[in-house]
C-alpha cells in the first residue's frame, strides 16, 4: 500500500461524487451540515475504502435477498445507507462516514477476524478488501469500526481527523 498522497477536499464533494456512481434505488445518501469542511487526505484511497464498503454492503443485501427468495410471505427490501458528517470531539474535529446495510450481518466469531488479511466470510473472497480498508484509514490517522447483528445487517464507521 502506497503512502497517502494527501490533498484538501470537502466531504461533501466526495459524497456527491459517490452519489453519481451509486444511483441504485436502494442506496440512500445523507450529507449533514458541516460537510463543506475540507479534510486533508488521499481522496483516491478514501474513495477506494468507500467503494469496497458499499460493494460489501450490496453483497450482504443480495445474499439476504437470495435467502429470503421463495419464503412464503417474505418481504425484504435491500437498503444501503451512507451518512457523511463532521463532529467536534475532545481530540478535535473528525469526518465521520457511516455505511449501513440491512443484509445478512456478520457472525460473532467472524467479527473478531474480519479485518485480518486473507480472512473472508465469502465463498470466493480473498480477504484483502477490509484489511486494506483498515490500513488506509489507519494511515490517515483514523479508525474504522464495525458493528453487526447476524441476520439484521452491518454498520461500518470510518473516522478521519480533520487536519
Amino acid at each position: 500500500l502506497s503512502a497517502p498522497q494527501k490533498s484538501r477536499f470537502t466531504i461533501r464533494s466526495l459524497a456527491e461524487d459517490l452519489q453519481k456512481l451509486y444511483t441504485h434505488p436502494h442506496v440512500r445518501f445523507r450529507i449533514e451540515t458541516g460537510c463543506e469542511t475540507r479534510i486533508y487526505a488521499d481522496r483516491g484511497q478514501i474513495e477506494q475504502v468507500l467503494i469496497n464498503l458499499i460493494k460489501n454492503a450490496f453483497e450482504a443485501c443480495e445474499e439476504k435477498a437470495r435467502a429470503n427468495n421463495g419464503q412464503k410471505g417474505a418481504t425484504y427490501r435491500q437498503e444501503v445507507a451512507l451518512t457523511f458528517s463532521i463532529t467536534e470531539e475532545e481530540n478535535g474535529r473528525n469526518a465521520i462516514i457511516r455505511i449501513e446495510d440491512n443484509g445478512i450481518g456478520i457472525t460473532a466469531p467472524a467479527k473478531e477476524q474480519i479485518f485480518i488479511p486473507f480472512f473472508s466470510t465469502k465463498k470466493n473472497g480473498c480477504g484483502i478488501g477490509l484489511s486494506l480498508c483498515k490500513q488506509i484509514i489507519i494511515n490517515h490517522g483514523g479508525k474504522i469500526e464495525l458493528k453487526s447483528t447476524e441476520g439484521e445487517g452491518c454498520r461500518v464507521t470510518c473516522t478521519i481527523p480533520v487536519e
